[in-house]
């Protein structure tokens, strides 16, 4: 049996607050890679993906849960997370790989995708040696690698935070050549033959034009002023309440749509919008 735990980090609900940067919620670049992944396996690799694509945010612990359950069911499965990484540091990029320290088939995986991924972008940096073994009481003890049973993967594509590892990621060509390598990968670890052809023949990297951005303007002075008593009962609420810069960006003219958006998702989800006006 063949079973990849295809796993696409984070909801679509994650950003707005923190799992994104403007202009790119990380669950959009994830499940989009990760969707690519299944699609290019079908009839090759069965996939399962405990976070759904463009779906809500199930947690670490629930997703962990049910690849152990498929791991239970079939011994031969292997686990890949697919992530846009963060950094403090701007000037931070490259792509890098995760696995539990004790897994020799982990770890011979993480060698096996690193290798590929070389192959496809041989001019693109790579973070440190781009292998980091998980291992406790370290900032490398990430659950995803420690909580599975299966030899799993968790796999940062590039930084974003730096300039230029977003406009990677934001590019549908690179995410389709990351999906291509993920399968290209899982192929050969199987003993696969991948016949959809090489990874060369994705289509070129094309230069990365910029998406308009859509600021939010409300119509009038009453939506505005609407606006921002909604956000400052949310900005109010304890512990759950959204960050004061939101009601400062509305105030400048520098709020976008899809944030305006993300943060009325993020009210109802947390609960933040309920009862009668005041």
């Amino acid at each position: 049996m063949t079973l990849l735990l295809n796993d696409v980090g984070h909801g679509r609900n994650t950003y707005p607050p923190s799992k994104g940067v403007p202009g790119l919620p990380e669950h959009t670049f994830n499940a989009a890679v990760g969707q690519e992944v299944k699609r290019l396996l079908t009839g090759k690799v069965s996939t399962y993906e405990a976070q759904p694509f463009g779906g809500l945010d199930v947690s670490l612990n629930e997703r962990t849960r049910q690849y152990n359950a498929q791991y239970d069911k079939d011994k031969t499965a292997i686990g890949i997370s697919h992530h846009a990484n963060a950094n403090a540091d701007p000037s931070r990029r490259g792509f890098g790989i995760f696995y539990w320290h004790t897994s020799k088939t982990g770890k011979a995986l993480a060698e096996l995708l690193l290798s590929e991924y070389k192959k496809e972008f041989p001019d693109l940096p790579v973070w440190g040696t781009g292998l980091f073994p998980s291992v406790p009481k370290t900032w490398t003890n990430l659950h995803m690698c420690r909580e599975t049973d299966a030899p799993f993967l968790l796999v940062e594509w590039g930084f974003m935070t730096n300039a230029e590892d977003l406009a990677l990621l934001k590019s549908d060509s690179y995410r389709q050549r990351c999906a291509l390598v993920t399968a290209r990968t899982v192929c050969k670890h199987y003993g696969i033959t991948f016949n959809t052809g090489s990874t060369s023949a994705a289509a070129p990297a094309e230069p990365k034009q910029e998406e308009e951005i859509k600021l939010y303007q409300p119509s009038n002075a009453a939506i505005k002023n609407s606006t921002r008593t909604v956000l400052n009962r949310l900005v109010e609420k304890d512990p759950n309440g959204i960050d004061p810069s939101w009601v400062k960006k509305l105030d400048e003219g520098t709020l976008t749509e899809s944030d305006a958006t993300g943060l009325l998702f993020v009210a109802i989800e947390r609960g933040l919008i309920q009862g009668a006006k005041e």
